[in-house]
């Protein structure tokens, strides 16, 4: 639950970024959508650090966690970022 609020919270500091620089002349969306999902990205690693630190029975957690949050927000991101065209 921790490692989901922590995630979350770069989400949503991550949406108003994007939120507000997005329209503007510059390369701040951009800037900003790539930080975020960096950031959760490092956060990610972090976690599986941690989780074998605990040992192999909460890596198995983590990764199933993990693979049902992180990696489809990111692969949704990933490919609204690809496909459209940014100015």
């Amino acid at each position: 639950m921790i490692g989901w609020s922590i995630m979350a919270a770069v989400g949503v500091a991550g949406v108003i970024w994007t939120g507000w620089s997005h329209g503007k002349a510059g390369t701040g969306f951009i800037a900003a959508v790539a930080m975020c999902m960096l950031a959760r990205l490092f956060l990610a690693a972090a976690g599986a650090w941690g989780a074998t630190r605990q040992g192999m029975e909460t890596v198995w957690p983590y990764i199933l966690g993990l693979a049902a949050g992180y990696l489809p927000l990111q692969a949704y991101e990933l490919n609204w970022f690809l496909s459209k065209p940014h100015s």
